[in-house]
């Protein structure tokens, strides 16, 4: 089902990043292309399944109450939100190595992304509404990823760290909507 086929994504995800050049400097883009657009690939068709067995879980798969909602609809939505985060990094790490791409590797593009996959992450997460756990796990996973690029290093441009923040805001608030529909 989408839970093994989405943890075949990740593990080749894995694999293929842990080949990535480090240090990168002293690699070619193509080098690095080369590790990183298998990675996206990998990591967003692994979203694209953990999506689908989030999404099963509100057609009316069989209710296993509290346990189920820990051990299956809760993470199953934490980690489609994690991989919705991790495919938008994946894919401004490819733009970053195709010149006429760079121009979505920008701060200002970076802000709009980090709007754009919260926009989709509070969708997302309202369609969940059905499985609340897995609605909150949504929220939650793309709430942290907002925090944690708002509390990034020094290297983050202000204009992400800003709206990073404000979306962590609009997550939070989706997941709220989710619970009380």
């Amino acid at each position: 089902g989408p839970w093994v086929t989405t943890w075949l994504g990740e593990c080749l995800w894995q694999a293929v990043f842990g080949v990535l050049p480090v240090p990168q400097g002293g690699a070619t883009a193509g080098r690095k292309l080369a590790s990183l657009a298998p990675a996206a690939l990998f990591v967003g068709a692994a979203h694209v399944k953990m999506l689908g067995g989030a999404l099963a879980l509100v057609g009316g798969a069989p209710a296993y109450g509290l346990v189920g909602a820990a051990v299956v609809d809760f993470p199953t939505g934490l980690n489609a939100g994690w991989l919705a985060a991790a495919s938008g990094i994946a894919f401004t790490l490819v733009a970053q190595q195709v010149p006429p791409l760079q121009p979505l590797a920008t701060p200002e593009a970076g802000a709009v992304l980090v709007g754009a996959l919260t926009a989709y992450g509070a969708a997302v997460t309202l369609s969940l509404a059905g499985c609340p756990a897995a609605a909150l796990g949504y929220a939650a996973a793309t709430a942290w990823a907002c925090r944690g690029i708002a509390s990034e290093s020094a290297k983050t441009p202000p204009i992400v760290k800003t709206t990073a923040a404000r979306c962590a805001l609009v997550a939070v608030a989706a997941g709220a909507f989710a619970l009380a529909a």
